[in-house]
Formats: C-alpha cells, structure tokens, sequence
C-alpha cells in the first residue's frame, strides 16, 4: 500500500507496511497527535515532530533519557531540555547549511 509510492530502492529498506505510520492529510486541531505519532527518538534522546517553523498549537520539546525534573511533585518526570531545532550554527559569520 504505501511502499508503492516510494522506489524499488527505499522499498527494500522499508519495514512491513503494519509497522509504518501513515498520515495522509493534516487537520491542524490534530497537531499535537501528529507532534507525538512522528516524534524521533533513538533510546536515548527524543524529538517531537514540530513544525521548524512553529504553528499556533505546538509543543516543542526535547527529551533525554534520565535527566529528570527536580520540582517535588508526586511523580518524577523527565525535564524538557531546550528546543535545538532553532539552532543557526556559523562559520567566520557564515550561516552553515543555506
């Protein structure tokens, strides 16, 4: 089903179609299901899928792996470590990767 939109190529390296997500269109009340659902994470770290640019729902966050917040509340959470996405980085004042 959704392999056939991708080439023989990427098809290989694809899993079984019961293990891919598949969204095939956007209502933006949804976007904090969407930010969650696509969210990229290793074991380690994690990302929600947030739109680079904002939207006017979104929760930017990232997550990693036992840091957790200090507050005294009832239960232990992880803390939301700074947003990376909006990192610019420069080299001699040049903007890397525009």
């Amino acid at each position: 089903m959704i392999r056939e939109r991708f080439s023989e190529k990427i098809r290989s390296l694809m899993s079984e179609d019961e293990w891919l997500i598949v969204q095939d269109e956007y209502n933006p009340k949804d976007n904090l299901v969407y930010e969650t659902n696509f969210a990229l994470t290793n074991g380690y770290m994690c990302t929600r899928a947030t739109h680079e640019e904002g939207t006017k729902i979104s929760l930017p966050t990232t997550f990693i792996a036992g840091i957790f917040d200090k507050s005294e509340a009832f239960m232990r959470e992880l803390a939301n470590t700074p947003d990376w996405l909006g990192l610019k980085l420069y080299n001699e004042r040049n903007l890397i990767g525009i």
